[in-house]
C-alpha cells in the first residue's frame, strides 16, 4: 500500500491510496486536468483511479470530485448527509454511491474503515485503510480528537495527520475575527500543538510513520 498527498491547503486536498490493484481519492479538491498533473507529477502519470471517498462537503475537499469521477470513470462514495450537503459540487457526477459511515468499504485488496471525527460540517469522517496487515490511518480537517479517533490512531501503522495552525501566528494574521473563531471553535482545525498531543497520547509503538502537513506539500508517494 501506499500514499501520496496531491494536494493540502485551502485551494484543494486531494490524498490518493493504492495498492496493486486499487487506487483511490480521499476527497477531490481539483479538477481532472489538475489531479491527472500532480498525480504525474508525484510519478503516477498513467495511472488511473477506482474511486474516491469523501471526508466531508466543504469545496475545497469535493469541488473536483464530479469531473474527476466522470474522467477516471470512478464511482463517488460519500455518506447520505454528506452527499446531500454537497448537492451542488455533485450534481454532474455519474457514477454515485452510498457510504455508509458504520461499515468497512471493501474495493479489491484494499478495506476502507470509516471514522467518525469532530469538524464542522454534516457527517464528517476521517478513514483506516488495510491491506496485507498494515494500517493506514488519514484524518484531516479535525477540531479536536476524542476518544473515537484517538482509538484509531492506536491502530495504525502509518498516520496522515493535519497539523493546521499556530495560534500565535493565527491570531496575528490577516483573517478576520468570525474565520479565527471558526478555526479555533473546536470544530474547526489543529493547532500544531494540539496535533502533537493526541499522537503523543494515543499512538502506540506499532506507528512507523506520521505524514504531516509539511511533508504533504512535497508530492511524494510513501510505501505503508
Amino acid at each position: 500500500m501506499r500514499t501520496c498527498v496531491l494536494g493540502s491547503g485551502s485551494r484543494g486536498n486531494t490524498v490518493l491510496v493504492a495498492t496493486s490493484r486499487v487506487r483511490v481519492l480521499v476527497d477531490c479538491g481539483f479538477n481532472f486536468k489538475e489531479t491527472k498533473a500532480r498525480m504525474a507529477a508525484a510519478g503516477l502519470a498513467g495511472e488511473g483511479v477506482d474511486a474516491v471517498v469523501l471526508t466531508h462537503e466543504h469545496q475545497d475537499h469535493v469541488s473536483g470530485a464530479a469531473v474527476c469521477s466522470n474522467g477516471f470513470r470512478a464511482p463517488v462514495y460519500a455518506t447520505p448527509a454528506t452527499r446531500d450537503a454537497a448537492r451542488k459540487a455533485l450534481a454532474r457526477e455519474s457514477r454515485p454511491e452510498v457510504l455508509d459511515g458504520e461499515r468497512v468499504l471493501v474495493l479489491g485488496d484494499l478495506s476502507i474503515e470509516p471514522v467518525r471525527k469532530i469538524h464542522d460540517a454534516a457527517d464528517p469522517l476521517g478513514f483506516l485503510f488495510h491491506h496485507e496487515g498494515a494500517t493506514l490511518g488519514v484524518f484531516t480537517d479535525l477540531g479536536r480528537v476524542d476518544d473515537v479517533v484517538g482509538r484509531a490512531i492506536a491502530r495504525c501503522d502509518t498516520l496522515l495527520f493535519e497539523a493546521n495552525h499556530d495560534p500565535d501566528r493565527l491570531r496575528r494574521g490577516p483573517y478576520p475575527p468570525s474565520v479565527k473563531a471558526r478555526i479555533t471553535g473546536g470544530e474547526g482545525h489543529l493547532s500544531n500543538r494540539q496535533a502533537a498531543e493526541a499522537v503523543a497520547r494515543y499512538a502506540t509503538s506499532r506507528l512507523k510513520r506520521q505524514i504531516g502537513r509539511a511533508s504533504c506539500r512535497e508530492r511524494v508517494c510513501y510505501v505503508v
